[in-house]
């Protein structure tokens, strides 16, 4: 007995064979259905894996977009220290090779390169006081700072951004900075307008 879902059933025939007629037809089409089921969940399952797969390739870590760049969009130079007589502090940065590199294990956010002032770690409440920080602290010249020491300090003292140096202060601060929060906003803008920089991060006003 051979029958496809479409062939039409004779009324005339035996009603044993009919049953078994009907049977066999709605077991075919069950199993087509189910065919149809796992072709299309399958299916389903193979673009969330493209989509998920594009979405990352379109979107690379923040270290290989951005981590080694300066806010000029070059490549960053170093925060010098070599001509600083400082044996403690030789160096700075992240990795200690007197570059402002960004990563996300270096929660400091040692970002920006500044030529350090005298009362800076005091001021900004790292040293207890001033012989706390001749003693246990960089002496002044080129040091990478955290980015909210120096929101902190620019608070202070306003003209501290004279003493931003623009190719050795990292990218990371122009996506870094919360420029709902005056303070940073306001370190934000200074560096934007120190270093000429027209970036859509860059805030008008605060």
């Amino acid at each position: 007995l051979s029958l496809s879902a479409s062939q039409p059933l004779n009324p005339s025939a035996p009603r044993s064979i009919l049953l078994r007629a009907r049977t066999m037809v709605q077991d075919r089409i069950s199993r087509q259905t189910v065919l149809l089921g796992m072709a299309g969940s399958a299916m389903m399952f193979a673009l969330i894996i493209l989509s998920s797969t594009a979405t990352e390739a379109n979107y690379p870590t923040e270290l290989e977009d951005v981590g080694n760049n300066a806010v000029t969009g070059k490549a960053l130079v170093k925060c010098d220290r070599s001509k600083i007589n400082d044996e403690n502090f030789a160096t700075t940065g992240w990795k200690k090779k007197d570059l402002c590199t960004a990563e996300a294990a270096d929660t400091g956010s040692h970002f920006v390169c500044v030529n350090l002032p005298t009362d800076f770690w005091v001021k900004t409440g790292q040293a207890k006081d001033e012989a706390d920080a001749e003693k246990n602290w960089p002496k002044s010249g080129p040091w990478c700072i955290c980015m909210w020491a120096y929101a902190n300090y620019l608070r202070q003292e306003p003209d501290f951004v004279d003493e931003v140096k623009c190719d050795a202060t990292n990218s990371w601060v122009l996506q870094k900075y919360n420029k709902g929060i005056t303070s940073q906003c306001n370190a934000l803008m200074s560096i934007c307008k120190k270093c000429g920089l027209s970036d859509k991060a860059c805030p008008e006003s605060c």
